[in-house]
């Protein structure tokens, strides 16, 4: 019954635009008028059709998605608990190793710039002693400082990211908002919502700065039965 009620309702449809073609490009007088008027009330009459054929199976498949829905939400719960577990473990230990790589980074950065300053030093030291005439004092100083830099312990090691098989972290950046009229203007959207109730609502009286309001004619028809 309810595949003879489509193909039925959907013939009358099908014909639909074709039939409106017939009233032309547009009213020019009172009669074209009342035959576009009849025809829009008989599209009407043809969506109500639609909709009484359409509409329970709609309610039925909906009802049916539904459950099926908040089945497969609690067989899931369960696990995505779980694996929310996993993530906060594996984030934690993945954070810690980060904190570990930059703390390494800035120490071995640290040692780096000492050693470049204590080498400057020695070398204005060395400069200094050649220009007074002392080149044996110059040597020397050249040649411990070569000595301390061929026995200076090794850089501080960086440890590597954990590897894991076809899992892995990035780094993501969010926001919070804790002063709303500091933020700048590019970054504010307006609120359009409720830019058209005021607009409707006032029927375009009320002036908002940076609007225009645009004035549309809308067809409306009461229902038929």
């Amino acid at each position: 019954m309810e595949v003879q009620q489509i193909e039925t309702i959907e013939k009358d449809a099908l014909a639909l635009p074709d039939q409106v073609q017939t009233l032309g490009p547009k009213v020019e007088d009172e009669a074209t008028l009342n035959r576009v008027n009849d025809a829009k009330l008989y599209i009407r009459k043809i969506r109500g059709r639609i909709k009484d054929v359409f509409e329970p199976m709609k309610k039925k498949s909906y009802a049916a998605y539904k459950e099926i829905l908040n089945k497969y939400k609690e067989v899931e719960a369960p696990a995505i608990k779980a694996e929310k577990y996993c993530d906060g473990l594996l984030s934690d230990y993945f954070a810690e190793q980060r904190r570990k790589r930059e703390e390494a980074e800035r120490k071995r950065l640290e040692e780096e710039r000492k050693r470049k300053e204590e080498e400057e030093r020695r070398l204005q030291e060395a400069m200094e002693a050649e220009e007074k005439g002392d080149k044996e004092k110059a040597d020397k100083i050249i040649n411990e400082s070569a000595e301390e830099e061929n026995n200076s312990k090794p850089e501080v090691e960086i440890p590597e990211k954990p590897k894991l098989n076809n899992v892995h972290t990035r780094l993501d950046y969010d926001f919070k908002i804790v002063d709303p009229e500091s933020i700048p203007r590019q970054y504010m959207v307006p609120d359009e919502k409720l830019i058209r109730r005021v607009v409707k609502a006032s029927k375009g009286k009320i002036d908002i700065p940076g609007i225009k309001v645009i004035k549309k004619e809308t067809v409306v028809a009461r229902s038929t039965s």
